[in-house]
């Protein structure tokens, strides 16, 4: 099965997502609902403010992710498919874009409980701009308020790219270090 197969969620999963949370059908907090509500309301009316959406890269960013697998626990080694909540986060990041073509967002906020795939979705974002972005030289940063959190999405990214079979494509660092520290 290639890639492009096994891709789980495509932008009728996420449209529905979107209208199902708008439309109180998912159980979810209020500032993902509005989000849910700003992203219907931008397909129609976006155009007037300048924003459109790119439908293109908005796939990209998907097929880069069912390209990943699983590192830890139960899932280890089974292909990272988004769940429809991941799905949705990753299709407004990569795909609006503002009149001059850049990204509208670039900065995300997420918030849920423990164990479910904060670090590991961070991971596969920061992969996905590292390296398959088509910015020469990209840089991403992941912080936290100690270096132990931080690690965290770290190793997970040099896991996730050993695991996927990606390694021997783009190599894997171990450096990490906070600035002004050896």
């Amino acid at each position: 099965m290639t890639t492009a197969e096994r891709v789980r969620v495509d932008h009728n999963t996420v449209h529905q997502f979107a209208w199902d949370t708008a439309n109180g059908r998912t159980v979810c907090g209020e500032l993902m609902r509005l989000a849910c509500e700003r992203h219907l309301d931008d397909i129609e009316h976006g155009a007037e403010r300048g924003l459109y959406f790119d439908n293109d890269a908005a796939d990209r960013a998907l097929r880069f992710f069912a390209m990943l697998k699983q590192s830890d626990g139960k899932w280890r080694g089974q292909p990272f498919d988004l769940e429809p909540w991941q799905a949705f986060i990753v299709w407004n990041l990569f795909g609006w874009r503002d009149a001059a073509g850049n990204r509208r967002f670039r900065r995300a906020y997420v918030q849920v409980a423990r164990k479910n795939g904060k670090s590991t979705l961070a991971a596969a974002i920061a992969l996905l701009l590292t390296f398959a972005d088509g910015e020469h030289g990209a840089h991403v940063y992941c912080a936290a308020t100690k270096k132990d959190q931080a690690r965290i999405v770290f190793d997970e990214a040099s896991a996730m790219v050993r695991s996927s079979g990606l390694a021997q494509i783009v190599g894997v660092c171990s450096r990490f270090a906070l600035p002004g520290s050896d």
